[in-house]
């Protein structure tokens, strides 16, 4: 078995501590504090750790060296308002089948409450890009589908409406919607709109 080989082979199941950095041909992943890196030779993503339920912080191009910094504040996957516990980062290499190349992927995993999460950021060597897969196992707390059925009915009925929320709930994603913005006769909120959503 060469070197290379061998250092594959060792990556294949090796964990990530907290200030280890651990590389796979050029690409790598690791923890700095409570930063996290992934990246190769072509893009970087730089993100706070939050236990494993990251806040993108910036995505750099080290092509062209343009850096794109996050405005969100929230973390880059939510379903429910849980804290997150248990985070842990998992590097390995996965060697090409014949039909996908050999990449990196590092995986962090960690609860928001009865959900597991996984999320897997995979990336190839040369590639600008960094692909994103989530698994989920568990139970939602305060998640409804019944509920937002119940929602939407109200709103096909009603005369007016207006959908009332505070700042937290501007840029989120959640796992039903209710509605689409022209449903809707205004917003009403404890902050001025962002451009992008004011015309409803």
């Amino acid at each position: 078995m060469t070197g290379k080989s061998l250092i594959s082979a060792m990556m294949l199941f090796s964990c990530l501590s907290a200030s280890a950095i651990v590389r796979a041909g050029e690409c790598y992943a690791f923890l700095e504090g409570d930063t996290l890196r992934i990246g190769n030779s072509r893009i970087e993503r730089k993100a706070l750790w939050n236990n494993g339920h990251i806040i993108t912080l910036s995505v750099t191009d080290k092509s062209s060296g343009k850096t794109i910094v996050s405005a969100g504040k929230n973390p880059d996957f939510n379903v429910n308002r849980e804290k997150p516990s248990g985070g842990k980062l998992t590097v390995r290499q996965l060697p090409g089948d014949g039909i996908r190349p050999s990449r990196m992927v590092a995986t962090a995993s960690y609860r928001l409450g009865n959900l597991e999460v996984e999320r897997d950021y995979r990336l190839y060597d040369g590639v600008p890009a960094i692909a994103t897969d989530t698994r989920m196992r568990g139970t939602l707390d305060g998640v409804s589908e019944k509920e937002t059925d119940v929602r939407r009915t109200m709103i096909t009925r009603a005369t007016q409406s207006y959908f009332l929320c505070d700042s937290s709930k501007i840029g989120q994603s959640f796992l039903f919607k209710v509605c689409d913005s022209t449903d809707l006769d205004g917003v009403i909120c404890n902050i001025p709109l962002p451009e992008s959503i004011r015309t409803v």
